[in-house]
């Protein structure tokens, strides 16, 4: 906690930013090793994932304490022009082990590297065409690349350099520290003053040994920073009304944050059920079928009726055998008696089934629920395929009754 603390506060000096002078001490106990960062109350009582197996790391007491918060979950998208450009992914990243990397290293792996391509195969291209998300919780930060003008100068670097060495021992660079020729400067614009209003720095060893998940982590939680900057009049909230900037040689990194709403999916294992509209649904429907198969049986009686006169006609002709008229009349007969039947039995069902469910509580009383069910929201249904199938055999009949006539 304490080597962490050290490279924090280096990285929060180099962006100029303070606390307000109105902060208070919150009374309830940190569940963090950084400063100022406020993860509010967990949504249920579970742990928040720590990297550990089988509890490891955890408290003895029981309670939730910073040991529980070693540890990030987020999720990576690449995008490209508003565009889901690869599948996003999950990450889990466990502060200062081999699943975090530093900050430094960060920056000049996933976004001054131009050698980094796209993982989509009809894509490939850079990460200067390329933005990355990072979401958490209610927050997402949007990080892009862009080519700058001209390179960023590294005349201040000297001077910034010999004003640390001169208030430290000077000691000398280790070979990966001389390795390193192209150093990273950052800055900070602010969105309400529109200027930026934080001087070019470099940023120290301290800063670039800073875990990268800890920088999310202060990123996404640490909402009562402001910007210091008494040069520019701007003492701006640090989390949402500053633009982050990264640069090395004539590239810039620009980190964003956006407060989200995310969503979850939630299965039901039933859907929900309005018993009131469906029995009214169904009961208009039951109305409907009454009237139309009314009109419909009515139409049937004319046509047999009409069928029927025309055969009597053609009994006094000479070409058309009595016998086979006569049978073409008794089809007929059976027609008209089973459409006068069916008639009959679908309005008696009909009009049983309205007055027995016409109330709320009447049906239920005397039937269980799947009859009760079965009788008023599935009897439509058997209604119209009773009334297809019916008509469908009747107008075959018909038609052959029709052909032998004519």
């Amino acid at each position: 906690a304490a080597y962490n603390m050290k490279l924090e506060t280096c990285y929060l000096l180099e962006r100029c930013s303070r606390l307000p002078p109105s902060y208070t001490i919150p009374s309830t106990p940190c569940s963090s090793s950084s400063l100022c960062v406020d993860f509010g109350q967990p949504p249920r009582k579970v742990r928040p994932w720590n990297g550990s197996q089988k509890g490891e790391g955890r408290s003895i007491s029981g309670k939730i304490t910073p040991f529980d918060h070693q540890a990030i979950l987020i999720t990576s998208v690449w995008m490209k022009d508003k565009t889901q450009c690869c599948p996003a992914e999950v990450k889990g990243i466990c502060y200062y082990s081999l699943q975090d990397v530093s900050l430094g290293q960060f920056l000049r792996d996933s976004c001054f590297n131009l050698s980094l391509k796209c993982q989509n195969p009809s894509c490939k291209k850079s990460v200067i065409d390329h933005n990355l998300s990072f979401i958490h919780n209610d927050g997402i930060i949007n990080i892009s690349v862009e080519r700058m003008d001209n390179p960023i100068p590294t005349s201040s670097l000297k001077k910034q350099q010999n004003e640390t060495e001169s208030l430290s021992t000077k000691q000398e660079k280790t070979p990966e520290e001389a390795e390193e020729e192209d150093p990273i400067a950052t800055w900070t614009y602010c969105t309400k003053c529109e200027q930026v209003v934080t001087p070019l720095n470099f940023i120290s060893k301290q800063t670039w040994q800073w875990s990268f998940g800890k920088f999310l982590e202060v990123y996404f939680y640490n909402r009562d920073a402001i910007m210091n900057a008494p040069g520019h009049r701007c003492s701006c909230q640090m989390q949402t009304k500053s633009v982050l900037y990264f640069g090395c040689r004539d590239l810039a990194a620009r980190f964003t944050y956006e407060k989200i709403s995310p969503y979850s999916v939630f299965c039901r294992r039933q859907l929900p059920f309005d018993e009131s509209f469906h029995r009214t649904h169904s009961l208009q429907d039951l109305e409907s079928i009454s009237v139309t198969s009314a009109s419909l049986f009515v139409k049937f009686d004319k046509q047999i009726e009409t069928i029927s006169r025309e055969t009597r006609e053609l009994f006094g002709s000479a070409i058309n055998k009595p016998e086979h008229l006569q049978a073409v009349l008794s089809e007929l007969n059976l027609i008209s008696a089973e459409v006068d039947n069916a008639s009959k039995v679908l309005q008696e069902r009909i009009s049983a089934a309205t007055a027995k469910y016409s109330k709320p509580d009447t049906g239920k009383k005397n039937d269980s629920k799947s009859d009760y069910y079965e009788g008023l929201f599935n009897f439509p249904w058997y209604s119209r395929r009773y009334l297809f199938l019916l008509t469908s055999a009747w107008n075959e009949r018909l038609s052959a009754a029709g052909s032998a006539v004519s």
